[in-house]
């Protein structure tokens, strides 16, 4: 799986449907880790519909593809939200190795994307 595959996928998973999320402002706040924190919990407007059902098969490949460089931080992002909420070792095992590589800004939304992942892998197993 490319990036452009993985987008073409997400649009055609977003078809069936989105999950329903709470929002909630943090712009404006002058608090960095709570704008980030905002942007983690705003980023669950990308999962879709039947997210847990995603094979892990498919799971595996957009944790390889995160571990490629040069994706664009959404892309990153997107990926990283799946991967969160799948409780299966190979999302936990890409979301571990990418939290070690990851820089700057990106780097707390991995640390919450592996937090929120370490707790759906126990309740997956």
């Amino acid at each position: 799986m490319n990036e452009s595959e993985f987008w073409v996928y997400l649009e055609g998973a977003w078809k069936k449907g989105r999950v329903p999320q709470v929002s909630m402002v943090t712009s404006g706040t002058g608090a960095p880790a709570l704008e980030q924190a905002g942007g983690y919990i705003g980023g669950h407007d990308l999962l879709p519909q039947g997210y847990d059902r995603i094979p892990v098969s498919t799971i595996a490949e957009m944790g390889e593809l995160l571990l490629r460089k040069g994706l664009k931080a959404s892309t990153q992002e997107a990926i990283m939200m799946i991967l969160a909420h799948h409780g299966c070792d190979e999302a936990l095992a890409a979301l571990r190795k990418f939290f070690t590589r990851a820089r700057g800004e990106i780097k707390f939304f991995a640390e919450l994307a592996l937090d929120e992942c370490e707790m759906w892998n126990e309740d997956y197993h």
